[in-house]
Order: C-alpha cells, then structure tokens, then sequence
C-alpha cells in the first residue's frame, strides 16, 4: 500500500515536469484563434484532473482551484459550494491546462494561467477573469514558455508570473499599460514568488538560486541573488507577514530553510525529524506570522505503519517549535494557503481541496467526483457478458468494487458473476507493469521518452497484444509490429480484450472506461460513473448518450469563443432531443462503428436519414449577469441586469425566472424577445432565495444564470401572504384493468392510487389547508379523462400551493411521441390518439406557479403491448432528467432506475415503491422527528425502504432540479 501511494505520487509529481518538457519539444502549428468546433468534456462539478494551484482572498471568503482539466473553479470557503467555473480557451492535448492561479487582494479578479496558447499562437498567456461574473477581462500575452506560478502583489497593483525551463520571470504593473517586466537571465524553471508587504518580491528557480526584487514608480528592481542553502532545488517560497523571514521548500528533499529576508542567509531549518521522505515543495506562514507549515509530498509514516504522501508539517515558535502533523490525502498536496482565522487551505492530486483548522483537523469541501481507477490490474479491473459488463473499483486496487453492465444499464456494488481479467500470459511479453522498458522476447518495444507502460492485454489467439501507457495505447503483433498508436485521455490503467477480439475496454486515470475497437483503437463508447456512485454517463465520440437520473450534465460541449472571451459550456442536457439515443448506445459494440449503429437505430424508429448537424449549428442561448452571481438585499423586489448571447440566425424568442424553482410569471421586463442586456423586475419571498433566469431561442432553453440572494429583510413571519398555508392538489391515476387483450393486467396499480391518495387527504388540516384530490383508477382512467385531470391541475394550483401528480400502470416507448403512459383504453396499434405522451406531463408540471412534484410507477414488467410489438426498452431514465431540469423545476420520484422492473407482491398490500411511499408519507420517514417530511427525507426512506423489500432488485430515484430547496411534503399527527 505504501509502495503504491508513493508511486502515485511521484508519478504525479514528476509528470509536472515531464509535460513542461514535452511541450516545449513537440513542435505546432499554430492558428490565429483557438478553434471554435465543439469539444466533448465531462463536468462532474469538480475537477476531475489534478489540482495544480490553490489561493484565496486575504479577508478568506473564497478558494480558486485550477488544475489538467483545463479550468479554474471559484468556491465559497465558508459552505464549500462552487461559484463560478472559468473556462479559458482550450484545445487539444496539454493546450488549456492550467498550472497556476491567483486571486487578487480584494477579491475581484482572478489570474489563471498554465499551457495557455502554445498551440495557436506559440506563446504562452495569463488569463484575468472578473471573479463575480466569470468574463475574460483581458490576457497578458507573450511569454515565450508555460507559466508556473502567479502571485498578486498585496496592494493589487502588480502580478509576477515564473515561467518554465530557463526563461525566468514577467511582472505586470496592472495600474499602467505597457510590457511587463522581464528577468530572464535564469538557468532553469521557476516555480515559487511571494511579495512581501512592502513590495519586495522573491523568487525560487530550480538553477538553486533565490532572486530579489522590490517594486516601485519604475517598475521592478533586482536587489539581490543568492544560492539556497538546501541544494539545487528551491521550489517554494514565502515572505513571513512581517517581511523579516523567507521559507524555502525543496523539490528534491522533505527539507525547509527560514532566511533572513535581507541577505537570504540562512537563519535556521526547521524540525523534519520523522519525515521518511518526499519533497516540501509548498511552505506558508500564517497570518499573524506564529506559525510556518510545509507540504507537497511528505511522507510519514502513519500509525498503521505505512507511508502516505499527503502530510501538513507546522511549527509553532515562528518555525522554530516542534512539529505537529495532519494528514490531508492520500495523495501529493499541491498547495498551501494561510486563512484569516488560523485555518489553512489545501488542495491535492487526488483532486480534492479543502480546510486544515487551527487544531488539526481536516475538513474537506471539495473531493473527486471521479473512481479511482489507479492499480486497475489483475482482479481490480475485470469483463464479462462479451465485455458488455465490467467491474471496477471506486477506490485504487479495485476496492469498493461496482459493476456496470450495459444491456440492463444498472451500476450495483459487488463483484461481477463470470468475471474475468485480462489475459497477461501467452506472450513474452516482460517490463510491462509500471515500467519504462517493456519487452517482447527480450527486445524492447518501442516507447516515447521518458513514458512508463501501465497495463497489458493478450489476445484470447495470441495474434497480438494491446499496451497502455501514461498518454497512450499500442496495438502489436505477436512479432512485436507495431499495428497502431493513440494518444489517450490520461494513463491506460487497465485494458482488456473482450471475447472475439472485435473490441476491448481500458480504465484510464481521469476516471473513464472507454470501449475501442481492436482493428484500429478508435473508440467507440465511453463511460463516466461518478463517485457519489449512483449518477453515471455514456456516451460516443460524437455525443450520442444515455445517461442515469441527475447523470446526463455530467458532460457537455466546450465551445471557445477566441482568445479575448472566456469559452462557453453548454451540458448535454441542452441537447437531450437530439442526442439521447440509448438505442444508439445499446448498437455501437455490436456494429463496431457508430455511424453504423446511428443508422440502425433511425430505422427502427422509423426515422428518415438527414444530414447531421453539428452542435455549433443547434446552440442555445448563453444567460449572463454583468452584475455577478449574489447580492445581499432586504427588498421584496430585485432589478437584475441581464444579457443574453444567441446565434444571429436563432434569436431569443422567449425568457423565463423561477425563484426557488418556482416559474414567476409577474416578472416586468421580458417583454422585449430578443437578446441584448435589459433589466427584470423580479419579486422574491422573505428569506434566502434563488433566481434562475433563462433565454430561449428555436434550438432550446439556456442554463440558467443563476443569483442567489441573501435575505437582509424582515423575517418571512412578519409577511402575512407568507404565512397562509398551501393547499394541495392531487392528480391520482392508477391503471390494471386494461380493455386491451394484449396489454399485461396489473394487480395492484390501482390500490396504489387510492392508497397514495388517502395518504395526502389526511394531511388536510396539516401541513396544508386543503386538500382535492382527482382519483382515477382503471374504468374512469382513461386518456380524455387523464388529459383532463391535468388541465384541473393547472387551472388549479397557485403560486402558494403544491400540486402532484401520481401514475402507476404501464408506461413504453413510442417511435413517434416518446414514452408514453397507457391509460385504461390504450390501443397499440393507436397510441398516439389514445396513450398520454410524457410531454403532456411535463407542459402541465412545468408550468405550475406553485410547486410541482411528480410520482412515477410506470416500468412494471410483461410484453406490455402483446405478441410482436416492440415496446422499447423498459427504462425511464430520460424522461426522469427532462421533467427534472432546471427550465421545468419539477420534483420528480420514480419508482427504478435504470432497466429495472417494479414490483408488486399482494403480501405487501402494494407495489414496492407506493407501500414505501405511504409508510414515509405517514411519518416513517421522519428520520429527524421533528414533525415534517421534507422530498429528500422521503427519498431516503423510499430508497432504503424499496430495497430492502426487493432484495435490492429496485432501486428507486428522486431527481430535483437545480435551484429547488428541500420542502416539506407532510406532516406528522
């Protein structure tokens, strides 16, 4: 174990400075402007590659975090949550990466930078954005070599960047225009400055030497320029607050230095008794200068005896008391920042970040959102089905195993029934295992420099074996012929030849399984499971996805917009009618070619072939707030400026608000359609609250931007409209009995009405005033009936009340008109005239003033349309994540997930999901017993409650929108 997390993080570390290398010796061509084609991305909410830099605001009201997945991240320190993603142009391989960032002192700007340009212009450049609004302000343009490390001065005015391999340092005076200042007269990369508070800056540079600078009117000068005491490589560096000391952490030993500020003579090193290795390339005074820590990658031996890299060192006594240490990740600490109250921030490879207190604990805020796919070998990684199912682990070695398998689309614990791993013998093939010279019979096979081989696969006929590596993968012959070469999304942890040897699967580092074809490596299916291990994506190359509830934004489409504009993002979900295609999914390892399997599936639904259009031909509208993302303010009503950015040829022909996930019709300012900036007048209720504004133009509905208002009024007591109580509307269907001969009866679907229904009627009095509750069941269920039952719901509820809609029967997917419920009278040869697509659904809930909370128990199993006729897959996945987006704001609670079956059984009274329903609603679900039943404390009641009657064959899911607090739904007697 030891081994391994040391491996890790050297890895990690020394691939830093191999990719500086790497970009500086691959030659580009370089264009005007960054591309502006589409880029596929995945957006787990947090990085998903490694965290590189860390800073906060001196007052330690936010983090920003920047890191290989090419975006700085701006969180609220206090609550941990994300306010802005800054997206700087990208491109293909390193361009985009970013290495370094900076906050400046009174927080409004933030300065990211990296391998930023290279690729399209040959110079490197720091990006400056408007922390509140998240716009591209301006570039700093012209470095000859990627940037490091940035460091605002504390008065703001001037920011210092060191660059890599020799070319020293740049320092902007952000008060003036003009060139920056330049000292390259510097033997090797830099990776440290700090200001002092005075103006001096100190710089680090791998050449072992520290250089000293002091800023004034005309510009910088150099003061001083001394060997480090500690050997060749001074890496981090940091002024005490009281500008008297220097501290000085080594890339190539757990060793720290405290100098004299003046001469840089050494003044004393600090306790590293007990340090068993590693580098302390990070150092930190706190605030009031008592304390000095350093991280990076010491390791420690920990109480269980093995080794882990991710240690915080301090002393007390300005550096000269005794440590005390705090583990904070299991892997390399990638920075270290003082925090007004003692605290300190860090971030970590792993990534992660988070807060170390004063007192040593370490409180995370942000962690990955991806598996752990490091040693993915042997057992950790294995196939079955055809390759069709996989096993893996969410934490390294292949602990915490899952399986995915994808004819049933289900992610469940445990091992995978008939797993094998892959084939490593057969062949002599020797080296390959974490080594930077694999062989083939005792000939070396060919690798790049410096590049370590990750993982093997032997075909099943020994005719040839496919290689991962750090940044590739190898097809060879059995003679050692190299058959192909691709470059890779991050290190091939893990690859395994399926059956046939048509196509294998490989675990790479960013957290990804990807399918590829043998003949060629193109891929041809990826697969993205997040780590809160429900939400996961699939998709192709060219975005075609299925996707688990809440689990389709987890990729999207980045599209650079130049140099001198932040790029835009646009979720997946923004293109759900166009690119969620599980059939196509479910075609791509059969055909092997996903162009193939785009055309199989139009056939089936009966679909004419078209032409395919880009993405960038079919762009939402963007939503800006020039004014930033919260305000504080104690008015029952906001002026918000807005602006909206849409394609000529696809103006804005519509805006929305909801507040609290609430549409608000009442909103003065939309009239105008079009794009452009203009103000809304928007009301709010009396306590913190959330508006959500979106444009829409003939290709779809923008993300919302999003303001989050803090309340500074009178409490909501004291406003009489607030305190009348909801009243609840319920629309109750349950079908069994179908007419149809060919349609599979239900025996409990209709008990499930009634008993779903009484459970809300005994709420009158309650939780809500009144209670109306429009029960259809099987005879009275038909499609004019149900149809009608929603127009009495819209006409019915108000912004003040609550309206649900609960269905139990069958649902299936229709070619023409999508999913689809069948009523009492469904006919299959008719359903367009006599099933209710799920759009009237989502058009009455999504327009509803008050709130709107949708119950789904629809995916019963049975040839539910009879003999000969294709039903689709059994899977409500889709239409979970329609009506549960932000634009829509409907609550939404499904009974499966996935291709699941819901069950029923007369010994529990019930079906699974409505008896689960019914106990929580009755005050089973009261976890708290504080007398309410809020939708997430029904959520988990119904989760736990339906497994454990189906012996985990169902398991149900909630989705909420974004914008959408919890809200009670009952209240206990």
């Amino acid at each position: 174990m030891a081994n391994r997390l040391l491996a890790q993080a050297s890895t990690a570390l020394f691939s830093l400075f191999l990719l500086f290398s790497l970009l500086l010796a691959v030659g580009v061509a370089h264009a005007a402007e960054p591309s502006t084609a589409p880029q596929l991305r995945i957006e787990g909410g947090m990085h998903t590659g490694q965290i590189r830099s860390i800073a906060a605001d001196p007052g330690g009201r936010w983090a920003v975090t920047a890191g290989d997945d090419k975006s700085a991240r701006v969180w609220d320190l206090a609550s941990g949550r994300i306010e802005q993603v800054l997206r700087p142009p990208i491109g293909q391989g390193h361009e985009g990466k970013l290495f370094a960032v900076a906050i400046s002192p009174d927080g409004a700007t933030v300065a990211a930078a990296g391998s930023t340009g290279p690729e399209w212009n040959g110079q490197a450049q720091v990006y400056l954005f408007d922390r509140a609004s998240g716009r591209l302000l301006r570039r700093l343009a012209g470095m000859p070599e990627i940037i490091v490390h940035l460091a605002f001065s504390p008065d703001g005015r001037w920011l210092a960047a060191t660059l890599g391999d020799e070319h020293g340092i740049r320092a902007w005076d952000l008060h003036r225009d003009g060139p920056p200042f330049v000292d390259a007269s510097y033997g090797a990369a830099s990776y440290g400055a700090s200001w002092s508070a005075d103006g001096r800056l100190v710089v680090a540079s791998l050449d072992g030497k520290l250089r000293l600078y002091r800023s004034g009117a005309g510009g910088l000068e150099k003061l001083l320029e001394a060997r480090a005491p500690g050997g060749k490589g001074p890496f981090g560096v940091a002024f005490s607050p009281d500008g008297t000391s220097i501290a000085v952490g080594y890339q190539d030993a757990p060793r720290v230095d405290v100098l004299d500020a003046a001469t840089l003579e050494l003044r004393f090193s600090p306790d590293m008794g007990g340090v068993h290795n590693g580098r302390a390339t990070s150092v930190a005074w706190s605030r009031d200068g008592r304390t000095l820590a350093a991280t990076g990658m010491l390791v420690i031996l920990a109480q269980n005896g093995g080794g882990r890299p991710g240690w915080v060192r301090r002393w007390g006594e300005a550096g000269r008391g005794a440590p005390f240490d705090s583990i904070v990740s299991v892997s390399r600490v990638a920075g270290l920042v003082a925090l007004p109250d003692g605290a300190w921030l860090a971030g970590t490879t792993e990534p992660s970040w988070g807060v170390l207190s004063a007192q040593g604990q370490w409180h995370p805020r942000g962690v990955a959102p991806i598996a752990n796919l490091w040693d993915s070998l042997g057992p950790a990684f294995m196939l079955a089905d055809g390759g069709r199912s996989v096993q893996f682990g969410f934490e390294g070695g292949g602990r915490a195993a899952h399986r995915f398998a994808l004819r049933s689309r289900t992610l469940a614990p445990g091992a995978l029934d008939g797993a094998t791993a892959a084939r490593v013998t057969g062949l002599n093939v020797s080296g390959w295992e974490g080594g930077k010279a694999p062989k083939l019979d005792g000939q070396a096979l060919p690798l790049d420099a410096q590049e370590q081989a990750r993982s093997l696969a032997i075909a099943a006929d020994h005719s040839g074996f496919v290689l991962g590596s750090e940044w590739a993968l190898r097809h060879f012959a059995r003679d050692g012929k190299l058959r192909w070469k691709l470059r890779m999304p991050g290190a091939a942890m893990a690859v395994q030849i399926a059956p046939g040897d048509k196509f294998f699967a490989a675990a790479y580092a960013d957290g990804t399984i990807r399918w590829h074809r043998l003949s060629d490596g193109r891929e041809l299916l990826a697969f993205f499971p997040h780590a809160d291990r429900k939400r996961w994506v699939l998709w192709t190359p060219s975005g075609y996805y299925d996707a688990s509830p809440g689990g389709e934004d987890l990729i999207g489409w980045h599209v650079n917009r130049g140099q001198d504009q932040a790029a835009d993002f646009f979720p997946a979900s923004q293109f759900r009618e166009r690119f969620n295609r599980p059939d196509v999914i479910d075609r791509v390892l059969d055909t092997l070619d996903e162009s193939v399997a785009v055309a199989d599936a139009d056939k089936e639904r009966g679909s004419m072939a078209k032409a395919p259009l880009s993405v960038a031909q079919v762009l939402p509208p963007v939503v800006e707030l020039p004014g930033g993302t919260e305000l504080r303010s104690g008015a029952r009503e906001l002026r918000i400026a807005v602006r909206a950015r849409s394609a000529a040829d696809a103006p804005v022909t519509a805006w929305r608000v909801r507040v609290n996930g609430q549409s608000v019709p009442e909103v003065r300012g939309l009239g105008r359609q079009d794009g452009g900036e203009r103000e809304l007048t928007v009301p709010i209720p009396a306590h913190d609250s959330q508006v959500q504004i979106f444009a829409e133009n003939r290709h779809g509905v923008s993300v919302p931007a999003t303001l989050r208002v803090g309340w500074t009024g009178a409490a909501a007591g004291a406003d009489k409209g607030f305190q009348i109580k909801p009243k609840l509307y319920v629309l109750a269907v349950g079908v069994g009995a179908y007419q149809h001969k060919d349609i599979t009866p239900l025996a409990l679907a209709a008990k499930d009405a009634r008993d779903f229904a009484g459970a809300l009627g005994r709420q009158q009095g309650g939780l809500y005033r009144e209670v109306e509750v429009k029960l259809l069941v099987d005879a009275q269920a038909t499609a004019d009936a149900l149809v009608d039952g929603l127009e009495w719901l819209q006409r019915s509820v108000t912004q003040h009340d609550v309206g649900m809609v609960f269905i139990a029967g069958h649902g299936v997917n229709d070619p023409t008109q999508g999913y689809t419920f069948l009523p009492v009278n469904a006919d299959p040869e008719r359903l367009r005239r006599t099933g209710v697509a799920m759009d009237e659904f989502k058009k009455t809930l999504a327009g509803l003033p008050g709130k709107a909370v949708f119950f789904l128990d629809t995916c019963h199993s049975g040839n539910v349309l009879g003999a000969g006729r294709r039903s689709g897959a059994n899977d409500v996945s889709g239409v979970i994540n329609e009506l549960a987006s932000a634009e829509n704001g409907v609550v939404v609670f499904s009974s499966s997930t996935g291709r699941q079956f819901s069950l029923e059984d007369p010994a529990w009274g019930n079906g699974a999901f409505t008896k689960a329903l019914v106990e929580g609603l009755n005050g089973a679900a009261d976890y708290q017993k504080n007398g309410r039943i809020t939708h997430k404390m029904l959520d988990l009641y119904v989760s736990e409650r339906v497994k454990q009657l189906t012996g985990g064959r169902q398991s149900p899911v909630t989705q909420a929108p974004g914008g959408v607090p919890d809200f009670p739904l009952a209240l206990t007697k």
